[in-house]
């Protein structure tokens, strides 16, 4: 197996890196360096708790996509291939192939998972030294499936030629997608609060579908009380645009950066006209 890993600044220096906890980037780092030669990590925890990280920055990186988890244990770093090219000669086939069989390698050279398709040409992963193979997924008949539409096809036994004739029946669907952010936008506790983000995130429609900005939402209240968390994302509009405020655009970075946020407003607070009830 290789003895040396590394890691692209165009994963480690974007925006959704930097915006997760210190301990969450010591993590990735860590994992990245345990990790087999196709990117595989088959005890996560145990890596985490050597290095005294919490079990909540796991899954903040598998919530965040830097990771891919699976249902044994195992994970896998999504950008492997964008981080890491090893030499075939140093290279070593990783041992979880049944993870391994259920991702494709995405025309960037990340991780994701295998999504069979009809006639869909897929990349599988690499075998040696991050060459991609490719495989053709045979055609599957009678039934085509495209997101929003359900097309059947049969055949027609009744007719009196020789060859039958098929019959095209569409179904139309409202996409999944839509009617699931739908739901999440219906009123109750969580969804009030989210929304109060829209001062400081005018996108923040596309986080109410993130299950780790809403578990954030929720242990936030869970402990300290709604009414003390409603208070302090109403106060985020005058504070972050001020000089040295940390930056906080959502409920994630609320609850991972209200250390910060209580330490800059004590310190602020002679000239300060906002109230930060969190304490």
């Amino acid at each position: 197996m290789a003895q040396r890993r590394m890691f692209s600044k165009d994963i480690t220096g974007a925006d959704a890196f930097l915006d997760m906890p210190s301990s969450s980037q010591l993590l990735y780092f860590q994992l990245g360096m345990e990790a087999d030669d196709d990117g595989f990590v088959g005890s996560p925890k145990k890596v985490s708790r050597i290095i005294g990280s919490g079990e909540d920055d796991l899954k903040v990186l598998i919530g965040k996509r830097f990771l891919l988890s699976f249902e044994t244990g195992v994970v896998v770093i999504k950008h492997w291939g964008i981080n890491n090219l090893i030499r075939k000669d140093r290279y070593s086939k990783t041992k979880y192939l049944t993870e391994k069989s259920l991702l494709q390698v995405k025309e960037n050279g990340s991780y994701t998972e295998w999504q069979p398709d009809g006639n869909q040409r897929l990349t599988k992963t690499q075998p040696n030294g991050n060459q991609r193979l490719t495989k053709t997924q045979p055609t599957v008949n009678p039934v085509k499936v495209r997101l929003g539409k359900v097309s059947i096809v049969k055949d027609n036994l009744g007719s009196s030629e020789d060859e039958p004739k098929k019959e095209k029946i569409t179904i139309k669907k409202k996409p999944i997608k839509k009617k699931l952010l739908e739901k999440l936008k219906e009123p109750n506790q969580t969804n009030r609060l989210m929304e109060l983000f829209r001062g400081v995130n005018p996108t923040i429609n596309k986080l109410f579908a993130h299950k780790t900005q809403r578990d954030a939402i929720e242990r936030l209240v869970s402990k300290f009380g709604e009414e003390k968390v409603e208070s302090t994302i109403k106060s985020l509009k005058s504070i972050v645009t001020q000089k040295y405020a940390p930056r906080i655009t959502t409920p994630l970075q609320l609850e991972s950066k209200l250390g910060d946020l209580i330490i800059f407003y004590k310190q602020q607070q002679p000239n300060q006209s906002t109230h930060i009830k969190i304490n």
